[in-house]
């Protein structure tokens, strides 16, 4: 029999899958303990064993720590490309493992996770830096949920932040970076194409000789270098970049003994290199200082100004979505301006006299001051 009573308790002894059970039955009497062998027999056909009753050997709940290295290894590292891997695992390691690494999975609640911000925003940490953190720590979470390790995955806002504002180059600063870089081939031609072209750096410096094409005038935009590793750009698509004549001529001018356009010894260009000649070269002009992305916003904020369309700058840029190329949009408050302008030089005496001006004298008007206010923005 399966029940028995053993020292004066009634206790359910049985065998599954060559495993012995032992329990003792809640209720002391025959009829309780035979109630209770029917669940236990019902719980082995469902989970396979008892170890869960047991709690001393009952399965510890999966903490974050615990899940945050196992979604490195087979989420992070098959999906995310070597810089995006280095970011979360920096992420991770310095601000959300020491605050989650010992929580049970649904532990982390809503009302943790706005704490977390708290501690974060104690620490003066800036609200691009904590939205990181946050974005990160959601999407371990929600993968934890699509494995099914995770019933709930708590609702996460990140930080409001100001719109960031971007530099671009004056024409007369173009002009100047330009003329202070020509005695040096090698960067004239670089700092050339980065303004002609909009390419990223990573994608300046992966750019192969194979990969321009004379015939058409243009070069195909295939790969990225971040620090040392050549990927697939930033947004996973290959695109082709008409160059200007004088990027072609500024091309044809280099010595063409390398792979890359830009390289040393079969080696893509660095960018602490890039940035270092660049910033002497500011100097040499006489300019503010300036990164090799600010060569990116000022090409797209030249197309902008002078009128085209924002679908062709999506893809010159090769943006992934049509917002990001709306942040250069700026340009066009020249308008606006210009609007504006038009009260501040109307004579008081129209004002005054309640009557409209001449037509003449309006097209003058108008025409005065958007040209005043383009030359401002220009």
């Amino acid at each position: 029999m399966a029940t028995r009573k053993i020292r004066g308790w009634w206790n359910v002894d049985l065998y599954w899958n060559g495993v012995r059970y032992r329990k003792r039955s809640p209720l002391n009497t025959r009829m309780g303990a035979e109630q209770y062998e029917i669940q236990l027999r019902q719980e082995l056909l469902s989970k396979g064993s008892l170890d869960h009753l047991d709690p001393t050997r009952a399965e510890k709940p999966l903490t974050f720590g615990e899940f945050a290295e196992r979604w490195m290894l087979e989420y992070v590292a098959v999906n995310n490309k070597p810089s995006e891997q280095k970011a979360k695992r920096g992420q991770l390691r310095c601000h959300i493992l020491p605050r989650f690494g010992e929580f049970a999975l649904n532990e982390i609640t809503n009302g943790e996770v706005e704490r977390f911000k708290a501690e974060l925003l104690g620490k003066k940490l800036c609200a691009k830096s904590i939205n990181n953190s946050l974005t990160i720590l959601r999407k371990c979470l929600v993968t934890a949920s699509e494995w099914g390790l995770l019933e709930n995955v708590p609702r996460i806002r990140p930080l409001r932040t100001a719109r960031p504002t971007y530099r671009y180059l004056q024409q007369e600063e173009e002009m100047a970076l330009l003329s202070a870089a020509k005695p040096f081939r090698f960067w004239y031609a670089a700092i050339l194409l980065a303004l002609r072209t909009g390419m990223r750096f990573s994608e300046v410096s992966a750019l192969a000789w194979k990969d321009i094409d004379p015939s058409r005038g243009d070069a195909t935009v295939r790969r990225a270098n971040v620090r040392g590793h050549i990927g697939p750009t930033k947004t996973y698509t290959v695109r082709r970049v008409p160059l200007s004549t004088d990027a072609r001529a500024a091309l044809e001018q280099l010595v063409k003994n390398d792979e890359y356009v830009f390289g040393y010894g079969g080696k893509p260009l660095s960018y602490h290199t890039a940035y270092e000649w660049l910033v002497r070269l500011c100097e040499r002009a006489g300019i503010d200082p300036c990164g090799w992305h600010d060569l990116r916003h000022t090409f797209a904020s030249r197309l902008v100004a002078r009128g085209a369309p924002l679908r062709a700058i999506q893809e010159l840029l090769g943006h992934g979505s049509l917002d990001m190329t709306l942040r250069y949009a700026h340009v066009g408050q020249a308008e606006l301006v210009a609007a504006v302008a038009l009260l501040e030089t109307t004579p008081s005496t129209w004002a005054q006299g309640g009557h409209n001006p001449p037509d003449g004298a309006k097209t003058h008007t108008k025409t005065e001051a958007l040209a005043t206010a383009i030359s401002r923005w220009n």
